[in-house]
């Protein structure tokens, strides 16, 4: 199996989260173009994931996380969901875990997702300033998707060619 080239990150530790379903699309777009990818789940982390010890050396299994999910890659999408007009908290203290380092030259990719109508724009331009702190580059097309509760099907999935076409067009640029 050929080693994930980016990692698809689910920005948030809810449980039966919109995040996953716009997660999963991403996914299976980047399955159908043969591009290797994997995914992160911040709602997999430890519960107590804000007693690791920001200021220390990482916890194995925190380790373990850098070395399969982040390290290896070369790119990060990050699908942010909006909570309190920003993004979620769990985010910031996991990236406030990771040595600064591991994330230096990275290129970052956000898409924001919604229950409103700003797709998380101030939370995705919040992030933003984040990553250019920690030297990340951050992908100019960042895709809000807005009212996203009104693209989930009646089998509550999300099956919507409006929002494939665009994480399809941020795929293309990732690759370009």
């Amino acid at each position: 199996m050929q080693s994930p080239r980016i990692t698809v990150i689910s920005g948030t530790d809810r449980v039966d989260n919109n995040t996953e379903k716009v997660a999963a699309m991403y996914l299976r777009i980047l399955n159908e173009r043969n591009i290797p990818a994997g995914h992160l789940r911040l709602r997999e982390l430890p519960r107590d994931l804000d007693r690791w010890g920001t200021y220390g050396a990482p916890s194995p299994f925190l380790r373990g996380v850098i070395e399969e999910h982040l390290r290896p890659v070369r790119d990060l999408v990050f699908i942010v969901p909006e909570y309190n007009g920003s993004f979620p908290g769990v985010l910031k203290l996991f990236l406030d875990l990771i040595p600064p380092k591991v994330l230096y030259g990275k290129r970052s990719s956000l898409v924001g997702v919604s229950d409103g109508q700003s797709g998380n724009l101030r939370g995705l331009d919040q992030l933003a300033a984040v990553f250019h702190y920690l030297r990340m580059d951050v992908l100019w097309f960042k895709p809000r998707l807005a009212a996203i509760l009104a693209a989930l099907d009646g089998r509550n999935e999300l099956d919507h060619p409006p929002t494939q076409a665009l994480i399809a067009d941020q795929i293309d640029l990732i690759m370009a």
